[in-house]
């Protein structure tokens, strides 16, 4: 019997269970891990005395990174969004795996527990995302983000992301032109933070699934080697809003508008190069239904707003360069 399909296994056992070590490890820089480590600490992301330099190898480290410190990054980050009756979400199983058709899912232990994964295809390369967004959104700012590379690199930038996260081919990845970028540190504390808050916002997103007692252990389907609980587009709705107003309510409404309208408008370019439209399922709704559910958002300040129809506007000339000439 396969060690993920033993009923005895603790939820943790059976989370292990499910990791396959990759073939080898990227040695990185000494000069970005200090750098990288020193934006950390600035941060004090972790308890006083960690090694940072350590915390960022083992980041980069896929044998890490699967249960090591970037999950409890996260986990803290996702914690002061919770109300106080919800902090036992955080004791809920959760790693980082490459599921390719997944960015996060609650999975059926054979406890019959749940156990979140949050995927590496997408959230993996959620900071170029950021970094593309900030250099467009930024342009004709006296003080922009980053001008190393025009904007029509930028948005071929964005395309090609979502065209390796259809695809999970590398050459999409090694066709994009603005990874190295003169003017920004290696570290790119900016892009860093908006891919953390993508994946915030996916976790909170989960974890409202939890909480409003979506997940039903006879309602299931298998997906590759897992079995995912199956929702219904109602409860992918609420469990957005869950996200959402979690946080507004810390005070962080044009953040939340941020990552929401970016992570929804970058799947929603997804779903056209892949099918050539939006496209909704038996348990999801198209990615643009979703975003258009969010801007009814209760707390969503006129700022906020204009903050959805700013990254709204980049997509669309995004989704127009994907276009054969005099296609509208």
């Amino acid at each position: 019997m396969p060690p993920a399909d033993r009923p005895g296994l603790t939820d943790e056992e059976f989370l292990d269970s499910l990791y396959r070590e990759p073939a080898g490890v990227t040695e990185l820089d000494p000069a970005f891990v200090a750098e990288a480590a020193a934006a950390l600490r600035n941060q004090a992301a972790l308890p006083a005395g960690t090694d940072y330099e350590q915390v960022v190898r083992d980041m980069f480290n896929p044998v890490r990174d699967f249960r090591g410190p970037k999950v409890e990054m996260l986990r803290q980050a996702a914690s002061r969004y919770l109300h106080p009756a919800e902090q036992t979400l955080l004791s809920l199983a959760m790693g980082f795996l490459h599921t390719q058709a997944l960015n996060g899912c609650a999975v059926r232990a054979p406890s019959g527990g749940k156990v979140i994964l949050m995927d590496k295809g997408v959230l993996l390369h959620m900071q170029l995302l950021g970094r593309c967004i900030l250099a467009l959104t930024t342009w004709s700012a006296p003080a922009p983000f980053c001008r190393d590379h025009p904007p029509v690199a930028w948005f071929d930038a964005i395309v090609k992301l979502a065209q390796f996260a259809n695809s999970m081919d590398p050459r999409f990845l090694q066709a994009i032109t603005v990874w190295h970028c003169p003017s920004l540190e290696p570290w790119d504390l900016q892009s860093a933070k908006f891919a953390t808050q993508v994946e915030v916002f996916v976790l909170l997103h989960e974890y409202g699934h939890v909480a409003l007692g979506h997940l039903d252990p006879k309602r299931v389907a298998t997906r590759g080697r897992f079995v995912v609980f199956q929702t219904d587009p109602a409860q992918e709705i609420e469990a957005d809003a869950f996200g959402m107003q979690r946080m507004i309510e810390a005070a962080e409404a044009g953040a939340a508008a941020l990552v929401a309208a970016s992570f929804l408008r970058f799947v929603d370019l997804m779903e056209h190069l892949a099918h050539g439209g939006p496209v909704a399922t038996a348990t999801h709704p198209a990615a643009r239904e979703r975003l258009a559910r969010i801007k009814q958002s209760t707390g969503l300040d006129a700022e906020a707003h204009a903050v959805i129809a700013q990254i709204e506007s980049l997509f669309d000339v995004a989704l127009r360069a994907t276009r054969p000439s005099g296609q509208q």
